[in-house]
């Protein structure tokens, strides 16, 4: 008799055996669409020499547009900053003062402040860092 090459060896009764499972929930709270009209001024404005009609069109503005996720995919402050103009600090002034939340995040998760750093906008990085706090993280 050939002795069997995988001899089972029978496990201590009783047997238990502890399974964990971990679930991860997230939950995504809807953002209303900002009014479509109100962003598109603010980011025609954006790209305009007119300093007084984009100070004028941020004043008007409500918070919630101001810190939008657009259709471009910016916020109020994102969109200045990407767009790198001479009148960048100005403008930035102008939403800071009219209410927009300096940590309002684009659409792709960044504040204004982390945007000029990434594009080595020295003078709205230190602008920034003097008017805003750093970036809460996020959730």
């Amino acid at each position: 008799n050939n002795p069997d090459p995988n001899p089972m060896t029978p496990l201590p009764l009783p047997l238990t055996l502890t399974l964990t499972l971990t679930f991860a929930l997230t939950l995504t709270l809807a953002q209303t669409p900002p009014p479509q009209p109100q962003c598109n001024e603010l980011s025609g404005l954006t790209y305009s020499g007119d300093l007084s009609a984009f100070e004028a069109a941020a004043v008007a503005a409500p918070p919630e547009v101001l810190d939008a996720i657009c259709d471009d995919g910016h916020t109020a402050l994102t969109r200045v900053v990407d767009a790198a103009r001479s009148d960048t600090l100005a403008k930035l002034a102008a939403l800071l003062d009219a209410g927009a939340d300096p940590d309002a995040r684009d659409g792709n998760g960044e504040t204004a402040l982390v945007l000029a750093r990434v594009q080595g906008d020295a003078d709205a990085v230190a602008f920034l860092e003097e008017r805003a706090p750093e970036p809460k993280p996020q959730p």
